[in-house]
């Protein structure tokens, strides 16, 4: 991730593409509405699209309510929330070049902030709003390359988070309010040319945050409910951080039986802070990341994969600058955090037998200066650099065909995270787990799954953690498609009923309990 999209894709990348409508295709409208229990639901889609012969457009809307869920042990405050959305998308496609551009806003309102203490303080987030434009261009062929994309973004964001502490008989109501804006920007040029086995890539990206604001608000209430004062500070006045980023990717068939591919990338980062309550600021790093693999066919059914890579992250702006009120407590940034890089090795070995699929993964990531966050007193967070941290994992999966419609899968993990000094946990290691799937389906008509995972105790807790206990997770759904154009889906999650933790963190609440949602879906 870090060779192809830089610092920010230090664990990893999600590709998440938006439904889009192709050239030439008739008019089409869906309509769906969904209804839930156990975590109140209600939520209503409408996906209108069209083509013609050379474009094709797409828009949709959606609007959703949550009401606090139930949990085994009661009724959690403050956990819902609503929300709303809208997009549009242009497509044209020609022979050899095609373009796209699209529009997306999000708007969230009053986002609940679960939290232990919340007979005392209630967190919620009053608004979180985001509008995004999208456009690219590719050109199938273009001299030497035989592929070009050229992808842009201009985006901004605003949000307020509130922490209400409540009055009580000796101590007056005291509000504390955090807004936060943002701009964001993106360009990105990749070009690909295949010759006989040989694939190559080169690119390069510039990312820009900028205009970054936060101000913290406190209000003072006297023992009546009246408002006596109001004080506003900046915790970030002005920041931005721009990223200027180049690559190269290659991977060739050097025989029937060996694949080899590789990368590398060079990056310059600079953050920028003007006031707020750091002051200013100006802090430049640069980083080379790189991988190289091999996959090697043992067999005509068994292949094995060893990749070696190193990554890098860039803390980000909040991460050193923000100081204020967040969901769960008080968080201060820290503008001395030195960026961290992995050095990281990972073996896969998949056995397809036709009817039976096997995957085992072992990997080993050592990381540097990891960036790590803590907490004091329950609810004040700060963060840090570890000197070196050391994380281990094994995963195995299978899936097997045991008759026309009826398949199964079973998966399990285990991994490790601690200090390479002190042997401490760090934060975010998942506990060990198994699960086991059945899914069944007649026909296109009907189909059908169930699940249940078993979820260890987790008992080393990172610093930012608590334990968390074990649980068995247990869902099944049902999807009955009518006809061509109507469509029933049921869900039912945590079935047993099962006592699990939301979060890890010190202010945790329960997950919700048993639940379930039915939605139906109409195609015109």
């Amino acid at each position: 991730g870090s060779v192809a999209y830089g610092s920010d894709s230090f664990g990893g990348v999600i590709a998440v593409r938006t439904r889009r409508a192709a050239p030439g295709a008739p008019f089409r409208a869906r309509v769906s509405g969904t209804i839930g229990g156990g975590v109140p639901e209600r939520r209503t889609e409408v996906e209108l699209s069209r083509g013609f012969e050379f474009d094709a457009v797409l828009v949709s809307l959606r609007a959703r309510e949550f009401d606090d869920y139930h949990a085994p042990s009661g009724t959690v405050p403050h956990s819902g929330w609503r929300d709303g959305g809208f997009s549009a998308r242009w497509d044209h496609g020609a022979s050899a070049r095609t373009w796209s551009i699209a529009w997306q806003t999000g708007l969230n309102r009053e986002i609940g902030r679960p939290r232990s203490d919340s007979a005392t303080i209630v967190a919620t987030t009053p608004f979180e709003d985001s509008h995004r434009l999208t456009a690219s261009y590719e050109a199938r062929s273009s001299r030497w390359f035989s592929h070009v994309r050229l992808d842009g973004l201009l985006g901004s964001a605003r949000e307020r988070t509130d922490q209400d502490r409540l009055a009580t008989a000796r101590q007056p109501r005291n509000l504390t309010q955090a807004e936060t804006s943002y701009r964001d920007a993106h360009m990105r040029v990749t070009a690909d040319h295949s010759a006989g086995n040989i694939w190559l890539q080169t690119g390069a990206d510039v990312e820009q945050r900028y205009g970054l604001q936060s101000d913290d608000t406190t209000v003072v209430y006297d023992l009546t409910g009246n408002a006596v004062s109001t004080a506003t500070n900046p915790s970030i006045a002005s920041a931005h951080r721009t990223g200027v980023g180049i690559f190269g990717q290659a991977a060739a068939q050097v025989t029937p039986r060996l694949r080899l591919s590789g990368g590398i990338r060079a990056d310059g980062v600079q953050n920028v802070n003007a006031g707020g309550y750091f002051g200013d600021r100006r802090i430049t790093n640069g980083a080379v990341a790189g991988s190289g693999a091999a996959g090697f066919s043992l067999t005509p059914r068994t292949t094995i994969t060893a990749q070696i890579a190193r990554g890098f992250r860039d803390p980000t702006l909040t991460d050193r600058f923000y100081r204020g009120p967040v969901g769960r407590g008080f968080i201060e940034g820290n503008p001395d955090l030195r960026p961290e890089t992995s050095r990281q090795m990972d073996v896969t070995v998949r056995h397809d037998l036709r009817l039976v699929r096997i995957t085992g993964a072992y990997y080993d990531y050592r990381i540097t200066n990891l960036v790590e966050r803590y907490v004091v007193d329950s609810t004040n967070f700060f963060y840090r650099n570890r000197g070196s941290a050391h994380l281990q994992g094994a995963e195995i999966e299978a899936q097997a065909n045991l008759s026309p419609g009826i398949g199964v899968e079973l998966s399990a993990q285990t991994s490790r995270g601690r200090d390479d000094d002190t042997g401490a946990p760090i934060d975010d290691v998942a506990p060990k787990s198994i699960a086991f799937v059945l899914r069944q389906a007649r026909g296109t008509q009907v189909g059908s799954y169930f699940r249940v995972a078993a979820i260890g105790r987790h008992r080393d807790a990172g610093p930012s953690e608590v334990p968390t206990p074990g649980f068995v997770a247990m869902d099944a759904g049902l999807t009955w498609r009518a006809s061509p154009r109507f469509e029933v889906r049921g869900v039912g999650r945590n079935l047993l009923n099962q006592f699990s933790y939301a979060n890890a963190g010190p202010r945790w609440v329960y997950a919700p309990g048993r639940n379930g949602s039915v939605t139906f879906a109409v195609l015109f």
